[in-house]
């Protein structure tokens, strides 16, 4: 009761306008009294184009529109309205409620359909809950403009061979009608900024760590790739199931199937198409440019003004293997935009391993790196505190006891400052 209260105190508050297209008179009135005790503007039109014109020029929330006009049918406006606004709340009355009628108006589009006499407290909640699902919608539909804009594969960074051959894969793969897609690739090297590209860059989708699921579940999920269907625990009917999957996995699945810790069949099924996403070694130059990337990234963020890296550094990367891959490669970066003094990243502060055992000052298990000094312009506390607490996550390889005694915390306080972690957004790569 106190959520339809806040709701209806919302409602008043907008004061939204609702169109009432009706020939009789009456109707109009008793609506449009009803509507304003509810907190809403009546707007009213007797015909076929005053209902249009008033619909264009008050964009209502809500259209309660008559079947039987004088000028024409209520079903034809209902086309035209929608034509003009797909996402329009229109809900159907009528004196006689024929079954064909209703059919054709909630194939049209119609939100829902309202015999006369009109039940008041009905038609309250359709017109509420009509536009409580179109303000969702609108929503929903704004948060996949913009994840589209932040997953785009223009937001995946890098200009090799390899990765561009990759790209234009998964371009094609998010443009087809495709069932399945299974990625491989080492960790760190970006399966889930392809495969959210790929989503949002499709009709359909959905995503999984393929590889960590067990067998008796594998055995599960097989079934509903094959049939279309699924049954909801305790159901007593098959649901159909639409969508297009994409697995991801750092595992070569072949292989985990031959040595039975894979179902080789549901390998077979997720593999209609398969991408392997390339590692950062295999990348050349396009360390150069993650690079770049991140200090851009993190600079801002940690509010560091650092121009680049020096030509020590740039020939380190180049030469080092990268076994973390992307992933490693922003947690360095991350740490020597933190520590560094100057405006250029030298080798002072890259770990020993990826400076080839040249850095006098820092090594990889993070001893002997120098005292932190605080930059000129400040920086951000929380920043800091996130990336160590992130580089003792991948340096302990998930082990949150190892990671909490290398930060001197205890685990509590660890699991506290990770829940921080993953409310921060993910930086692309």
């Amino acid at each position: 009761m106190r959520a339809t209260g806040k709701r209806d105190k919302d409602l008043k508050t907008n004061k939204e306008t609702i169109l009432v297209v009706d020939d009789e008179k009456m109707i109009r009135w008793s609506l449009g009294e009803a509507l304003r005790g509810w907190g809403f503007v009546p707007v009213e039109a007797a015909t076929v184009g005053d209902g249009i014109t008033a619909f264009e020029a008050e964009s209502p929330a809500a259209v309660l529109l008559d079947i039987n006009l004088p000028d024409g049918s209520g079903l034809d406006v209902l086309r035209k309205l929608r034509q003009r606004e797909p996402d329009a709340v229109i809900i159907m009355i009528t004196a006689n409620v024929l079954v064909d009628e209703t059919i054709a108006a909630l194939r049209g589009g119609a939100y829902d359909f309202i015999g006369k006499p009109i039940n008041l407290e009905e038609l309250h909640v359709a017109i509420r809950n009509g536009i409580e699902a179109s303000r969702l919608r609108r929503e929903v539909n704004l948060i996949r403009r913009e994840r589209s804009r932040q997953f785009s594969f223009d937001q995946i960074i890098g200009q090799s061979p390899a990765i561009r051959e990759m790209l234009a894969m998964s371009q094609k793969v998010a443009e087809s009608e495709v069932s399945s897609v299974l990625l491989q690739g080492e960790s760190g090297t970006g399966k889930d900024l392809v495969a959210k590209a790929i989503h949002y860059h499709s009709n359909r989708a959905d995503g999984d760590e393929i590889g960590e699921v067990e067998l008796s579940l594998q055995a599960k999920l097989l079934r509903v790739l094959e049939e279309g269907a699924f049954r909801r625990v305790g159901g007593l009917k098959d649901i159909p199931f639409d969508a297009r999957i994409i697995a991801a996995s750092n595992r070569d699945l072949k292989r985990e199937s031959e040595n039975g810790r894979f179902r080789l069949d549901l390998y077979y099924r997720l593999s209609v198409i398969q991408i392997d996403i390339p590692s950062l070694r295999e990348r050349g130059d396009d360390v150069l440019l993650l690079t770049d990337h991140y200090i851009e990234s993190f600079g801002e963020r940690l509010r560091k003004r650092i121009t680049g890296i020096s030509p020590e550094v740039a020939k380190a990367f180049l030469q080092y293997d990268w076994p973390g891959n992307v992933r490693e490669l922003r947690n360095v970066i991350e740490r020597a935009i933190i520590l560094e003094d100057d405006d250029v990243i030298t080798m002072k502060y890259i770990p020993r391993p990826v400076s080839g055992g040249s850095s006098d000052h820092a090594s990889h298990d993070g001893h002997g790196a120098g005292p932190f000094h605080l930059p000129s312009g400040g920086v951000s506390l929380e920043e800091v505190e996130m990336s160590l607490v992130r580089q003792a996550i991948e340096r302990s390889g998930g082990n949150q006891t190892k990671a909490a005694e290398m930060l001197g915390i205890s685990r509590d306080q660890l699991r506290y400052r990770l829940k921080k972690l993953e409310e921060s957004a993910a930086v692309p790569g």
